[in-house]
């Protein structure tokens, strides 16, 4: 078995914890199943004097835009998706853009041929789909996935589930 540690600041605790029964529902639930691997904590540390490093640079920046939030997949990226037939609703939150899909089955099809047709892995939770990305992740690369996902959703949305049950 491999050993490791989780570390976390403590306002990420708190957060995780919540601070009453109120806050259970804002917890982060769904935990991370690799957060003490030694590996997982190798890539965290990258990640993290990555953007150390990023910030650094923005904060020498001249441009007036250094507090700004990046947005990764823009409102009309986000509009065009909610538009599509199957898709009760979609949103993004930093670097995660979320779909909620009118049906499970919808769901799990749109995740399989995300994979299988365009390499993307994405992930479901009942009928909601989630595709993240790293905060280094270009916007070009943002745009072919947000692209790729419409494609496949508009073509489940012509074919739905139950006509593509051996697809």
């Amino acid at each position: 078995a491999f050993g490791g540690v989780t570390l976390a600041a403590r306002g990420v605790l708190e957060a995780f914890w919540g601070s009453g029964d109120d806050d259970a529902a804002r917890a982060l639930l769904d935990g991370q199943s690799r957060g003490g691997h030694p590996v997982g904590c190798a890539a965290a540390l990258h990640e993290i004097e990555t953007l150390a490093d990023l910030l650094e640079c923005d904060a020498s920046s001249e441009t007036d835009d250094v507090n700004k939030t990046r947005v990764y997949f823009s409102d009309d990226v986000v509009w065009e998706l909610s538009t599509i037939k199957s898709v009760a609703g979609a949103m993004s939150y930093g670097t995660v853009l979320v779909v909620t899909l009118e049906s499970p089955q919808t769901t799990l099809l749109v995740v399989d041929r995300l994979k299988k047709h365009c390499g993307i892995l994405a992930r479901s939770i009942g009928n909601v789909v989630y595709i993240m990305v790293s905060p280094l992740t270009g916007e070009e690369d943002c745009l072919r996935l947000s692209d790729n996902l419409a494609r496949v959703l508009k073509d489940v949305s012509r074919h739905p589930p139950s006509e593509n049950l051996t697809d």
